[in-house]
């Protein structure tokens, strides 16, 4: 029978074990990524499995809502990452472009909206990073959007 005070150690040694992992580390590798269309500079997100880390991967390109690129795609991309797949989380606007109000977000995607190849050749900048990268399988690409992507 274990007495009160070993119950209590061993509980505060798993919770501490699950908090820090036991050094194993997080399961996904997370980095800031620039690159280029030929007229802009982007800053996106690239989050990446760490479990079999040789393993060519699916991966899927998720373009931003007209807000631009945030925190709720980069927790869709953990997400995703999670799950297996090699994600970039991309930049549409630009680097450094960051709308600051509703207003000035539907400004920027409506000019988007109507310049259909700047839209696509924006796009195909983020697909060709997503496909240079080591691990990514490049017949499994996706791409998931939300508003103007």
């Amino acid at each position: 029978m274990l007495g009160p005070f070993l119950v209590f150690a061993l509980a505060v040694a798993f919770t501490v074990a699950g908090v820090i992992g036991c050094g194993v580390g997080p399961a996904r590798m997370e980095s800031i990524v620039t690159y280029g269309d030929g007229e802009r500079t982007f800053e996106g997100v690239i989050v990446v499995p760490r479990r079999e880390a040789d393993k060519k991967r699916p991966a899927i390109v998720i373009a931003h809502d007209f807000l631009g690129l945030g925190d709720y795609q980069k927790a869709v991309a953990h997400r995703l990452a999670d799950k297996g797949y090699v994600v970039l989380a991309a930049d549409i606007y630009g680097q450094g472009v960051r709308p600051k109000s509703n207003d000035e977000a539907n400004r920027l995607a409506l000019s988007l909206r109507g310049d259909v190849p700047t839209m696509r050749r924006r796009m195909m900048a983020a697909y060709q990073l997503l496909t240079s990268q080591p691990g990514v399988d490049s017949s499994k690409v996706v791409a998931l959007g939300y508003s103007i992507g």
